[in-house]
């Protein structure tokens, strides 16, 4: 047979497969009676789990979306993300805008979407509720720094009154006189968080990243706290450093690095605690080279008492939560770390909680493959920790790019894959109904979509 009509012949046989999977497709199409009611574009997830599309998002330039979740006493939900807007003239740089949804648990759909604010970055993302359901969101706003590329450089929270947002200054940053009697207002809030005690007060941690135009800040930040009256939230509130670098007079002491992936939480004595990844001078006396790991710091008595809680460790996500009895505990993502019998670890996911005796109990959660970024940590009615995280890859080298849920389970952690189409598994929280339901809201990087998860 000539070449040409081997062409022909793989043609013919081409149209004929072609007919044949559009006949089919028809008859899996018209035989199709299942609910379509969650119809995303996600084709894969767990057989146990449900989900909805919750909010696709404008994302274009450096977006990050950081999304932010919580379930109200009233058992609807609230969610906080930043979004891109498309700048009128192509020149302009982009701006990006902090949305909220207030969405119906039970109806699964949005019943109220609002924009909180307008800013020139999206750093950091900080989110809560307080106890009549009125949400606070935390981010880096505000004027601009005095000196190099112009940027917003305050730590800002905006809180919903009468149904209006309202915007107030959490922290400028405040340089100390003696530490540069030039510039005055230096850059907070590019890693932000909020909580609220029991009497709505406002409580702030961030890092102080930048004092007029020196750059070695950004290579040795500080950890910042404020913490604003709720009956006065236009009155100033006392910039309180945690921990960080220390200045005497015109000598320069340690250079430290402290507060990056800051959360944090208030304890059963209404105080707050937050913990925080740091890189510090040794002991005196003690080997050279930096102490890296996760630090937490509480106060008692107007005093910060810090600790480590996992020495030897690089950290890059830090998750915090207090149990119903006032237990602390803290998921975060260990890029790498050395255990106690000298063995090397990689993007693993650990845990550690407070004991009785004020001691740190640290668990190896998930190392089955690289994983433990966007990590959301939350107990259930029983005090029971679950995680849910993303993995990265397989230790071979293979994309995984899944969501999944680690549940403490006496001693051990069980761990399911909870979705895998796509890229899904970024910026999740995890939250517990009123019945122990399990939802965790997630962000696929696939479809620029956030999804809740639901079983």
């Amino acid at each position: 047979m000539s070449a040409l009509g081997m062409q022909k012949n793989r043609r013919q046989l081409f149209r004929i497969f072609s007919v044949l999977l559009f006949c089919l497709s028809c008859i899996f199409a018209c035989n199709d009676d299942s609910d379509d009611s969650h119809e995303t574009e996600l084709d894969d997830t767990a057989a146990q789990w449900d989900y909805v599309s919750v909010s696709q998002i404008e994302a274009r330039g450096l977006l990050s979306p950081d999304v932010r979740a919580a379930i109200s006493a009233s058992g609807d939900a609230q969610i906080a993300y930043f979004q891109s807007n498309v700048p009128l003239d192509p020149e302009d740089d982009i701006t990006y805008t902090i949305h909220h949804v207030l969405w119906d648990m039970e109806a699964m759909e949005d019943i109220e979407e609002t924009s909180v604010i307008e800013v020139d970055n999206c750093m950091g993302l900080g989110f809560t509720l307080d106890a009549y359901d009125v949400p606070v969101v935390a981010y880096q706003g505000g004027t601009l720094r005095e000196c190099g590329q112009p940027r917003q450089g305050d730590a800002m929270f905006s809180i919903m009154e009468s149904d209006e947002w309202e915007e107030y200054l959490g922290a400028m940053g405040e340089v100390d006189q003696d530490r540069n009697p030039v510039f005055q207002d230096g850059l907070a809030g590019a890693d932000v968080s909020v909580a609220l005690d029991s009497l709505g007060d406002v409580h702030l941690c961030y890092q102080f990243r930048y004092e007029g135009c020196d750059s070695m800040n950004f290579a040795f930040p500080d950890l910042y706290y404020v913490k604003k009256d709720r009956n006065d939230l236009t009155a100033p509130g006392v910039e309180e450093q945690v921990e960080g670098n220390t200045y005497v007079a015109d000598d320069v002491g340690y250079q430290n690095r402290a507060g990056d992936y800051c959360s944090i939480a208030i304890d059963g004595n209404d105080e707050p605690a937050i913990f925080y990844y740091a890189e510090l001078p040794p002991p005196q006396g003690g080997p050279a080279g930096k102490t890296r790991g996760l630090r937490v710091a509480r106060k008692q008595g107007g005093v910060w008492i810090k600790e480590w809680v996992d020495q030897g460790c690089e950290v890059a996500d830090i998750a915090a939560a207090c149990t119903s009895d006032g237990y602390l505990g803290v998921a975060y993502y260990a890029v790498a770390y050395t255990d106690g019998q000298g063995h090397s670890h990689e993007q693993c996911l650990k845990y550690a909680e407070e004991t009785a005796s004020s001691s740190w109990d640290v668990h190896l959660v998930d190392e089955t493959s690289l994983c433990g970024k966007y990590c959301g940590l939350a107990f259930d009615a029983a005090g029971v920790p679950s995680i849910a995280y993303y993995a990265m890859r397989s230790h071979s080298g293979y994309a995984l790019n899944d969501l999944k849920l680690a549940r403490l389970n006496g001693a051990s952690w069980d761990t399911e894959v909870v979705a895998t189409d796509g890229d899904i598994g970024l910026y999740n929280t995890l939250c517990f109904g009123h019945n122990d339901e399990t939802y965790i809201f997630s962000y696929s990087n696939t479809d620029k979509t956030v999804y809740l998860f639901f079983e």
